[in-house]
């Protein structure tokens, strides 16, 4: 078994994703998803989290604030 420092155990193992995000001009929601989740292709977490906010998913309105999901979060609830 390996030994784990109590200062390991208690550190996050992956930078939290930020709750908010502002638009910026030339966003897209498949850029703002690869620079925070590192996949493209996570770009329909942040659309159905901000379904409200958005009314065309392929154009991103400049200054719109999004909720960002934890992708924790977000697989745990969709893998039960």
């Amino acid at each position: 078994e390996e030994e784990v420092s109590e200062k390991e155990a208690y550190a996050p193992q992956q930078a939290a994703a930020p709750k908010t995000y502002k638009v910026k001009a030339g966003d897209t929601l498949s850029q703002i998803a690869k620079d925070i989740y590192g996949k493209a292709s996570k770009w329909t977490l942040i659309y159905e989290a901000n379904a409200a906010k958005i009314k065309d998913p392929n154009r991103v309105i400049e200054g719109t604030i999004l909720e960002i999901p934890a992708l924790e979060e977000v697989e745990s609830k969709y893998a039960k």
